[in-house]
């Protein structure tokens, strides 16, 4: 039984790669696999995605809809795949389409994905963010600057049994919003942790929020930008 199993999780892993819709070079998906890091590590890691509580109001995902974007494998670029991102279980999920038309998601491996991109937000692997052991998944990437702003994404599950929710429902939480710097990475809870953090920079970047009209709580991914390049100009001024 144990050997049906491999042998069908090796003609299935096959499948899925000689019919992914990635973008296609003089070497193949399966080929580049087989060459960089042996069929085996995929097998191992690599595994169906079975959507979580899918009866239940909303979803898991950080955009509802698949969207083309780009992964970066071991240092290997595949563009034009169809990416989700399911912030419930912090997995990266790939569309994988047969010449008959048939779909579905496979489970990225962590263990080999760097980044991955989609439209034009960065997520990055936590493996490479010093002091993110204990957190793991990927963050999103807000800025490069000597301060590096991350934030981190994620929705619960609601397991509630109601009129208005009869099979739970998905609440999408705040981001966390974590500052890597010297080495050492910082979750900052709340603005009051931000303007701890920045004590130096306190009455400026405090003036900087109300004239941009940012509220901590409701800000944008752009104005979260905003705020980790003044932060950035503000203690690193030349």
């Amino acid at each position: 039984m144990i050997l049906l199993k491999l042998k069908w999780s090796v003609v299935s892993v096959c499948l899925l790669l000689a019919f992914c819709g990635l973008s296609q070079t003089s070497t193949t998906l399966l080929e580049k696999a087989e060459l960089a890091y042996g069929v085996n590590d995929l097998l191992m890691n690599g595994r169906q995605y079975k959507e979580p509580h899918p009866t239940a109001k909303g979803d898991p995902f950080l955009l509802p809809k698949m969207i083309d974007g780009t992964v970066y494998i071991k240092g290997e670029i595949f563009e034009d795949v169809g990416l989700k991102y399911d912030i419930f279980s912090d997995d990266l999920l790939m569309r994988v389409t047969s010449k008959q038309a048939w779909f579905q998601y496979i489970v990225a491996n962590e263990q080999l994905v760097d980044s991955f991109q989609i439209e034009d937000r960065k997520f990055l692997n936590a493996q490479f963010i010093d002091g993110s052991e204990k957190v793991g998944g990927y963050f999103e990437v807000l800025n490069n600057g000597k301060i590096k702003f991350y934030q981190k994404h994620f929705k619960t599950f609601n397991d509630v049994h109601d009129s208005k929710y009869p099979n739970g429902y998905f609440f999408t939480g705040f981001p966390s919003l974590f500052v890597l710097e010297n080495g050492t990475l910082t979750k900052l809870k709340n603005k009051g942790a931000l303007l701890k953090y920045f004590k130096n920079e306190k009455g400026p970047l405090k003036q900087f929020m109300k004239s941009s009209s940012i509220k901590y709580k409701k800000a944008t991914n752009e104005q979260l930008k905003s705020i980790a390049q003044f932060c950035n100009e503000t203690r690193y001024a030349e």
